[in-house]
């Protein structure tokens, strides 16, 4: 998989195991009313302690490449930590930001800076934040940040880059507060992760990145799953919550031999009017919020699924292990926090076909899982979403290019 992770708030909640992993100490606000896009964003203000979030997207070494658009509201009195990466806590590459504004590249494990100072940010813009690390060799891990002007195609105002030496991967990347300011005061939205893996989305974030999410708003061509109402009728009215929850939920614990008897599928909401027709799509991602009801002996596997409409070609992901009492998301435990990958060309294309997503396909587009591995106990599954990233066409809107691939620059090919 190539893109292994958005999102920005968008799902409404604060607690881990959700949209991300942990928190970093104290949990960041919700905010509706600042956002780049979607319904909501993070932000972090806490003048008391550390605070923020941390995505689990690795326990491996290699290339990771992380995005997120910033909106400063207040700048802070000491410098402070905006973003970085880390290992169980501990960091090791980060981004600072001074009292006057100006963006620091550190190697937080040996206390020193790569590259200069950027130029003095304004507070109430939006900007554009990158970061890579390789930690494919440890002593010579590559770094390098760089930051944008949200404008479609501004060049970087600041790109430090270097070689570090580190003693451990990091396998986390947040955005967070190392520890209290009396003033900071920040908002992050559109977030994501890419790796090295596969051919498209492998390498930087593209720019104008937005991110959204779609939530059940009716049945699918498939009712099996048991719900906690004791039927399997109107099933997406049990999974719909945003935040997601485990107050109702759907269950499952048998397979068939017609996989279209173990599935339960919903129609999703549309996207909304912000998004032109002509977006491009940049991935697709489906997300539960999925425990066990018991786990003596052994456990259910369940696969997350799309199509493109009604009766359309099902793209899944692999088995998935449901083995804990606790709700967890994007995936079920025990699978790393990414999103799963689905099968058909890592998340981008819709099912059956070599045609990337539209806005029109995506109005279609039914989500749900099935169960694969058939077990006494149930796989429950207390909401569904799916995540959406995309980006504008062309400067100018739709104008007869077919959607394409979007490059790192923004351009269709």
């Amino acid at each position: 998989m190539t893109r292994l992770w958005s999102g920005g708030g968008e799902l409404q909640s604060t607690a881990a195991n959700i949209e991300f992993t942990a928190l970093f100490t104290n949990a960041p606000a919700i905010e509706t009313t600042t956002k780049r896009s979607g319904a909501a964003a993070w932000r972090i203000s806490n003048a008391a302690d550390s605070e923020g979030w941390r995505q689990l997207h690795t326990s491996a070494q290699g290339q990771f490449f992380f995005q997120f658009y910033l909106y400063i509201v207040a700048l802070p009195t000491l410098t402070s930590t905006i973003c970085g990466a880390s290992i169980t806590g501990a960091q090791k590459v980060n981004i600072r930001m001074t009292s006057g504004g100006l963006l620091q590249f550190f190697n937080s494990e040996d206390s020193a800076q790569v590259g200069s100072d950027s130029s003095a940010l304004s507070t109430a813009t939006w900007y554009r934040i990158a970061m890579m690390y390789d930690t494919t060799t440890l002593a010579t891990t590559s770094v390098e940040a760089r930051a944008f002007v949200d404008t479609p195609g501004a060049s970087t105002f600041w790109n430090p880059s270097g070689t570090i030496d580190l003693a451990a991967t990091p396998t986390r990347f947040g955005c967070h507060t190392t520890a209290g300011d009396l003033t900071l005061d920040y908002i992050v939205d559109a977030c994501g992760i890419n790796d090295t893996s596969g051919t498209y989305q492998n390498s930087w974030l593209p720019d104008d990145e937005h991110i959204i999410v779609l939530r059940p708003n009716g049945n699918g061509d498939e009712s099996t799953w048991t719900g906690s109402d004791a039927d399997s009728t109107d099933n997406y009215l049990l999974v719909d919550e945003v935040p997601p929850n485990s107050t109702d939920y759907v269950e499952e614990n048998t397979t068939n031999a017609d996989p279209a008897l173990s599935r339960d599928t919903y129609e999703m909401d549309a996207t909304p009017a912000a998004m032109a027709s002509d977006a491009v799509i940049n991935w697709v991602g489906v997300g539960v919020y999925a425990a066990v009801d018991v786990t003596t002996g052994g456990d259910p596997d369940i696969t997350l699924l799309l199509r493109p409409s009604t009766g359309g070609t099902v793209d899944e992901t692999g088995n998935l292990d449901c083995n804990s009492l606790t709700f967890h998301g994007p995936s079920p435990l025990p699978a790393n926090d990414n999103y799963s990958a689905l099968g058909n060309n890592s998340n981008y294309e819709q099912p059956g076909t070599a045609s990337a997503w539209t806005k029109a396909t995506l109005d279609t587009m039914q989500a749900g899982m099935r169960e694969s591995v058939t077990d006494t106990h149930f796989a429950r599954v207390g909401a569904v979403w799916v995540m959406v990233s995309y980006s504008p066409a062309v400067v100018g809107g739709a104008d007869g290019l077919t959607p394409g691939k979007l490059q790192p620059m923004g351009i269709v090919w």
